[in-house]
């Protein structure tokens, strides 16, 4: 009966063990021969000295080689190339043939492994942070970092940082909450003439089961009149940018008008709106939960969304979840799921309300509390963040909606 095959990690592992002992007697061959001191752990100034590699080459070596964990040490490993050079420089250096020939057949092996992923060392990378924490925290910012930059390519396009806020509070019926929604689009800018600036996009979600709802301003006029009315002039930059508003697919799309800034050219905007009755605010047997979703379709360097809850729709406690696109449906019965991450409260929050990646956070609630008739105090803040968020991930805000007592009495925090 044959016995089962290796699994990836243990082949992992194994070929580390292999290089890290045949890299280690080359280079202590190599030492022995120009009479250099033994010394351990192996300093990279002496790899440079005594054999001639460069600095990075020589930082790899010396970290593989003084790792305690396997993993680890291959992930520090030099390609096949560098450790052909690193062979090459022990040749000169007068190496034993016996162990330079060890390391030129896992050398090999090594190369062998390399070619069984697509991607090479790349993605044998990729696969090796996953079983180190640090690493794999290290590569998602590298890949978010790259994905960043590939966008403001495509797109043309750049945000330092885009802020969503939703205020609920009762409504005056009691089985609802109304709603103000904000938005912040900072140093927003386009990179190429053509490109265009898209603020926001207005649309009903298919899936709610209300009919569609009616927006105003702040002040209370109807957006179909004049969507340009949603811009808080107190929350942009000067001057402010002409605005221009379209009907796209069942969506009114508004946005900085095409020729309104130059290449490059940094603009802030700031809008709000306010719906009555958005949410109903008792739980059904289908739908315990509420949400707000953002979602990234340009890139930008943060994504920061806040939820403000009115004390008398009870000290509720939201949870968070993040997903890429596709991943998780926009309106499901069982709500996040009970490992959800509650967010940031703010109140508890050593900063409050300040934030890292928005300017003014602060008074930016000051405004809109004023323009919109709210006291601030009268709200409880929570917050999300995704630093260098990918086009199409999602992060999501729910929040309990409240049961109603058998007697019909004052609903409670479901």
């Amino acid at each position: 009966m044959p016995l089962p095959s290796p699994s990836l990690e243990e082949r992992l592992r194994r070929l580390s063990r292999e290089l890290c002992a045949a890299l280690c007697a080359v280079i202590h061959g190599a030492f022995e021969a120009r009479d250099v001191p033994h010394e351990s752990p192996i300093r990279p100034v002496r790899l440079t000295s005594t054999l001639g590699l460069d600095k990075s080459l020589a930082s790899r070596v010396a970290r593989a080689l003084s790792s305690d964990d396997e993993l680890r040490a291959l992930h520090s490993i030099p390609t096949p190339q560098g450790l052909s050079i690193i062979a090459a420089a022990a040749l000169e250096a007068g190496a034993d043939a016996a162990a330079l020939g060890r390391l030129g057949a896992v050398t090999e092996d090594y190369r062998a492994l390399l070619a069984e992923f697509s991607g090479g060392r790349s993605d044998l990378e990729a696969t090796l942070a996953g079983w180190i924490p640090e690493q794999r925290a290290r590569a998602d910012r590298e890949a978010r970092r790259s994905v960043f930059r590939g966008m403001t390519t495509l797109s043309g396009t750049r945000a330092s940082a885009i802020y969503n806020a939703l205020y609920v509070m009762p409504s005056e019926d009691g089985e609802h909450l109304d709603s103000v929604v904000v938005g912040v689009r900072q140093d927003l800018r386009k990179l190429r003439s053509d490109a265009s600036l898209v603020v926001v996009g207005l649309r009903t979600d298919p899936e709610r089961v209300e009919p569609t709802l009616e927006r105003q301003s702040v002040a209370g006029r109807p957006l179909e009149e004049d969507p340009a009315a949603i811009v808080l002039p107190d929350l942009c930059s000067h001057p402010i940018p002409p605005i221009a508003a379209e009907e796209w697919r069942d969506e009114l799309v508004v946005g900085i008008a095409d020729d309104a800034l130059d290449v490059n050219e940094f603009t802030t905007l700031g809008f709000a709106w306010r719906t009555k009755r958005h949410f109903p605010s008792v739980a059904s047997e289908s739908l315990r939960f509420d949400h707000l979703t953002s979602c990234l379709t340009r890139p930008t360097e943060a994504l920061v969304v806040d939820l403000f809850v009115h004390r008398d729709a009870g000290w509720i406690t939201p949870q968070v979840t993040f997903s890429a696109e596709g991943r998780a449906p926009r309106r499901r019965a069982e709500g996040p799921g009970e490992e959800a991450p509650v967010p940031t409260d703010l109140e508890r929050a050593p900063g409050g309300l300040a934030s890292a990646h928005v300017r003014a956070c602060p008074a930016i609630a000051e405004t809109v509390c004023r323009e919109a008739g709210l006291e601030r105090g009268d709200f409880r803040a929570y917050r999300a963040c995704i630093e260098l968020p990918v086009p199409g991930e999602e992060l999501t805000l729910w929040w309990p909606r409240r049961t109603r007592e058998p007697d019909g009495s004052r609903p409670e925090t479901a």
